[in-house]
């Protein structure tokens, strides 16, 4: 993904591809998709925090663990850094704490 790319993500019901909805609910119904599309970024948190309970320190730990591969995908860059500061604001910790487990977001 480069810098300044803009990803989102619209769900349809299970076995439906873009041509058998839109046969099935109408050109309308799939604009209104389109428009109600997930970014990347709540994407990738909600469905990796689907199953955690970020109340408790070790859901918490979980999230960084299983969104920071995830993130060292991304290239380096501004984006990058977005979303290790996102994922230290779910988690509740310095952006530090982040950083220093990931090992490879820099700030600065």
């Amino acid at each position: 993904m480069k810098e300044g790319r803009r990803v989102r993500f619209i769900l349809l019901p299970e076995g439906e591809d873009p041509d058998s909805y839109i046969r099935k609910a109408g050109e309308a119904a799939f604009l209104d998709r389109i428009q109600r599309a997930i970014p990347l970024s709540d994407f990738l948190f909600e469905t990796v925090a689907a199953n955690l309970d970020l109340n408790y320190l070790d859901g918490r730990a979980q999230l960084i663990s299983l969104a920071k591969p995830l993130i060292q995908l991304l290239p380096a860059g501004v984006l990058q850094q977005l979303f290790y500061d996102r994922l230290a604001e779910l988690a509740g910790v310095d952006l530090k704490v982040v950083q220093n487990r990931s090992g490879s977001a820099s700030r600065g």
